[in-house]
């Protein structure tokens, strides 16, 4: 059985390069290698998921401490739905990706751009979220976000 992202530890302590690890295997599979030791360099690396950040139309960046102690080689943000919201057409739980959103009045220009140094991870809006507008899940016309925000959360992953 293939390795999920979802099996990962989340928030683990980070194994050094070269470090061996004792794996096991599930009653009645077997195993893809010979050996019950494993490099830790070749597992795939630990997950880091944010808790969920509450959202301020009058806020343009936002971060999350990440702990994983190097700067993460993947960085991804979203937006995780509260409640049902007919506007963007989101039920609780869904997840849109911060880099669907785009800003403007009239015409929208410009998106989010998401960053990350040995400590924390960033996502920085052109603009506050005042002027935010998103393609609805299902489809559709862009939507204004703005009166949204108290409907969603934000939410890093990293590793």
């Amino acid at each position: 059985m293939p390795l999920r992202i979802s099996d990962l530890p989340v928030a683990a302590t980070p194994l050094a390069a070269g470090s061996l690890v004792e794996v096991s295997v599930p009653t009645g599979t077997q195993p893809a290698y010979q050996s019950e030791n494993v490099l830790a360099s070749a597992l795939v690396p630990v997950v880091f998921a944010s808790a969920q950040i509450p959202l301020v139309n009058t806020t343009a960046v936002y971060s999350a401490a990440h702990g994983l102690g190097y700067v993460p080689c993947f960085v991804r943000g979203v937006l995780v739905c509260l409640a049902t919201d007919a506007n963007i057409g989101g039920a609780a739980g869904q997840e849109l990706d911060v880099m669907s959103l785009v800003f403007g009045s009239s015409t929208p220009y410009g998106s989010p751009f998401i960053y990350a140094d040995a400590a924390e991870v960033y996502v920085a809006f052109p603009t506050n979220l005042s002027s935010l507008k998103a393609i609805p899940l299902a489809g559709g016309v862009f939507q204004n976000f703005s009166s949204l925000v108290n409907n969603f959360a934000l939410k890093f992953y990293a590793l």
